[in-house]
């Protein structure tokens, strides 16, 4: 079923180029993505249409920004005339992260789905770099390192450089962890969609659960080359710099919780759709998983009577739940002091 048509603003061009005949299933999508920011959107955009190489479909698609990023958008394609198609997207009412990709990776004419942020830069030959390892292989994902920017100072905390698949480890390890790749870099072989299924579209990020996808068929190809200059502390890539403590901190903390469980709950749904027994240490890891998110939360939203004859059949492993998020509570106390 050919892409819906979507409105595209009268002062924009709209470039619109016939697919590789020599290799259909290769071509891209670029799928950009926006909401609030005007102040980076222009050299972000900028950076998509000048990708080199083959042609392009290249979807813009804006989460209902409420400020004037829509705006600079169409200043910046105002009399675009270069090679690649330009399709425009602007949602009536703000979906969130995972519900926006749900909805562009079926607007996207095209098997791979390369996502792009309107707060980051991919360098001019990311796609043709992408689009040859996708042709080289069989992947379902595929990522690559980044430029920050601003640069760190020298000596500064860089965890997005300690995510799960670049450090290699084992698929029951990548199972429980909350950071599998940048998804800044992340591109998608549109099959992760017909497999799985969409993203669940609540708490959660994409990253987390396309990740797990690709490595559970060891569909995960990494290039060792910074192709996006990724901005730090914007967005949801910023983190939570003022300390916090008593119930500013513990909704913060339920906040990841729930993040967390959802994670882990469609995780699980992948792991028995992909076929793994329910035997396997990945699931069994999953479930274990899913018993201290569910003990974690209680912690914070139950008395201390009420937490303890809730888990009284799992006495050691609800008491070592409570030691664990009272230590954090007492780190989060220390740091705002």
């Amino acid at each position: 079923m050919p892409a819906p048509a979507l409105p595209v603003n009268p002062a924009v061009i709209s470039q619109r180029v016939a697919s590789n005949p020599a290799a259909p299933n290769l071509a891209a999508t670029l799928i950009f993505l926006t909401y609030n920011q005007q102040d980076y959107v222009r050299e972000a955009l900028q950076a998509a249409l000048a990708q080199r190489g083959p042609p392009i479909e290249i979807l813009i698609s804006d989460d209902a920004s409420s400020d004037a990023t829509w705006d600079v958008i169409t200043a910046t394609l105002a009399g675009y005339g270069g090679p690649h198609q330009i399709r425009l997207n602007r949602n009536p009412t703000n979906l969130g992260v995972t519900a926006h990709i749900n909805l562009c990776a079926t607007l996207a004419r095209h098997n791979i789905l390369i996502a792009a942020a309107g707060d980051d830069v991919s360098e001019p030959d990311r796609v043709q770099k992408i689009c040859a390892v996708f042709a080289g292989g069989n992947p379902l994902l595929v990522h690559s390192r980044v430029t920050p920017f601003p640069t760190p100072p020298p000596g500064a905390a860089r965890p997005y450089e300690a995510a799960g698949l670049l450090r290699g480890l084992p698929l029951v390890r990548l199972a429980l962890s909350q950071g599998l790749y940048i998804g800044a870099t992340g591109a998608w072989h549109r099959d992760i969609f017909r497999q799985f299924g969409p993203l669940p579209e609540r708490d959660c990020y994409e990253d987390l659960i396309l990740g797990f996808r690709a490595a559970l068929g060891n569909r995960v190809a990494f290039i060792d080359a910074p192709l996006v200059r990724y901005r730090i502390n914007v967005g949801i890539s910023a983190q939570i710099t003022m300390p916090l403590q008593g119930e500013a901190w513990r909704a913060v903390r339920l906040k990841v919780l729930r993040r967390n469980r959802v994670v882990q709950e469609q995780r699980l749904r992948d792991a028995r759709c992909f076929g793994l027994p329910e035997v396997s240490p990945v699931i069994r890891a999953l479930q274990r998983d899913l018993v201290a998110q569910e003990m974690r939360t209680a912690f914070h939203t139950l008395s201390a009577g009420r937490y303890l004859r809730q888990f009284a059949h799992r006495p050691l492993l609800a008491l070592r739940i409570s030691l664990s998020e009272r230590r954090r509570l007492r780190r989060a106390a220390r740091g705002a002091d």
